[in-house]
């Protein structure tokens, strides 16, 4: 395929070392850090792309270039792809809003200060993100991870190029037909599994998609997510973050994020409840960054 290009630009504040950083310390097989450069497979219907982004920055902008594809990438497909990086990375965001609001808030600002420039690296594909969240729920991410690995293995699609294997993550088409007993072997428990098989199936006959989600509040999004059989508030809260990109939220179960806030204000327990309101009521609009950058940095 004859090797062609797209050019995202970036709203301001841009760290691509940081956001590098950041994606090489997770045990993902979704993509491969080497050189400076993020190489991942990308699946649009029927056909996959593999591309590799590189940082230009004397004009702050993401070059994405398509090395290997399924026939002509047509304009249609060229916006699918530049949508899924600027949500992924959240592009469009106005960082410098966000450091202005805790510039005089010591605790925060010294967070923000270890990773500036690192913008929220999302989950745009939300059948991804709702059944990462799934089997992530109540262990420990390097366990989550080897199950995920597993899970992409056994039901996602690669390509091989340059000797390497590059992965797509499960269609929701593929993993809806899967025996209960099949996923047994992913070591998941008995309920998982039925969350991730219910849906699955729901994706898999478009009951569910991410179109339904659109102008729809925060609240409104959170309650649709909630009413699917599996979600609770930590995986609909998280969904809604991190792939519907509301900025308001508040992970108030998340134990990563108290244990974060525990350190960061030296408290000498984890912050309860009321805390964690006082937070999101002073925090507001960025809510999920505050949470991101404490998930970076601890």
């Amino acid at each position: 395929m004859e090797s062609k290009s797209i050019f995202l630009e970036i709203n301001g504040y841009f760290s691509w070392d940081f956001t590098l950083n950041y994606l090489a310390s997770k045990d993902e097989i979704l993509y491969k850090v080497a050189n400076n450069t993020l190489i991942f497979l990308y699946r649009i219907e029927n056909k996959k792309y593999l591309l590799k982004l590189e940082y230009l920055k004397e004009v702050n902008k993401l070059e994405v270039k398509i090395l290997l594809g399924s026939g002509e990438l047509l304009t249609k497909d060229r916006n699918i792809i530049s949508n899924f990086i600027k949500n992924w990375f959240d592009l469009d965001y106005d960082l410098k809003k966000f450091y202005d609001f805790f510039e005089n808030d010591k605790e925060i600002s010294n967070i923000i200060n270890k990773s500036k420039g690192l913008r929220f690296v999302g989950t745009p594909d939300i059948y991804e993100s709702i059944t990462w969240a799934i089997i992530g729920q109540q262990i420990s991410m390097s366990y989550a991870y080897v199950i995920k690995k597993k899970f992409i293995e056994k039901y996602g699609d690669y390509i091989l190029y340059e000797g390497d294997k590059y992965w797509c993550y499960p269609d929701p088409k593929v993993v809806s037909k899967v025996f209960e007993e099949d996923l047994k072997e992913l070591k998941l428990s008995h309920s998982r599994i039925k969350y991730l098989l219910n849906v699955s199936q729901l994706f898999a006959t478009g009951d569910l998609k991410k179109e339904k989600f659109n102008n729809r509040s925060k609240s409104e999004s959170i309650n649709l997510l909630k009413e699917i059989y599996g979600i609770g508030d930590w995986t609909s809260g998280l969904v809604t973050m991190n792939s519907l990109r509301n900025h308001d939220v508040m992970l108030k179960t998340d134990a990563k994020l108290l244990n974060g806030l525990k350190k960061i204000y030296d408290l000498p327990d984890k912050p309860g409840i009321l805390d964690l309101v006082y937070f999101e009521k002073k925090w507001g609009y960025f809510c999920d960054y505050v949470t991101f950058y404490i998930w970076a940095n601890h």
